[in-house]
């Protein structure tokens, strides 16, 4: 219920805020690479840390590729790699759709290796030329099934330069939850 709870309110004061759109950017910089760190809500006492990269080709297409560093004082490390391609559409010059699909590979402490996929559906709605908000929902399935939902806010200091923070959380009660802050260069 608490996880319900923040997603409505952070979905609620996201729509509440586009409402009241100012002067309007030309959708999102969606191509860039971006380091990421986690802040895990769920008693993983573990840091995390991220790269993040996208590259759009052939107008609407686009490369993805994520890594994640999870170093855990007592359960060693981890470390996990997706790579895919997705397809995005500007509905509007404010709203993209997107979607993508992802080979995963993961490996870590005492011999620990798993490979599975990841798919995610969302969407990026750009209020104005310094700020944007993100929604996604993903399946992944490297070892165990999951699925999770994510909300985003990314400000624009520039048109090559941004400043995001999301909280991520899955629609079961044993799903890490965690924020994730990030900088980001855009070309």
């Amino acid at each position: 219920m608490k996880k319900l709870l923040v997603a409505a309110v952070i979905a609620s004061s996201t729509f509440a805020a586009t409402a009241s759109a100012g002067q309007m950017g030309e959708g999102s910089y969606f191509d860039r690479v971006e380091a990421r760190y986690f802040e895990v809500e769920s008693g993983y006492d573990a840091d995390v840390f991220g790269i993040s990269a996208r590259k759009s080709f052939a107008n609407d297409f686009y490369f993805t590729a994520d890594y994640y560093r999870h170093d855990h004082d007592i359960a060693g490390h981890l470390n996990q790699v997706f790579a895919g391609v997705g397809y995005k559409h500007n509905f509007t010059n404010k709203f993209t759709g997107f979607a993508d699909v992802n080979a995963a590979q993961a490996n870590g402490s005492n011999d620990y290796s798993e490979s599975g996929y990841s798919v995610q559906l969302g969407g990026v709605y750009r209020q104005s030329n310094n700020l944007e908000f993100s929604a996604l929902v993903r399946h992944a399935d490297v070892e165990l099934d999951s699925q999770e939902f994510e909300l985003g806010a990314r400000y624009y200091a520039n048109q090559n330069w941004s400043l995001s923070v999301n909280y991520m959380d899955g629609f079961e009660s044993d799903t890490l939850s965690a924020w994730f802050v990030s900088a980001a260069y855009h070309w």
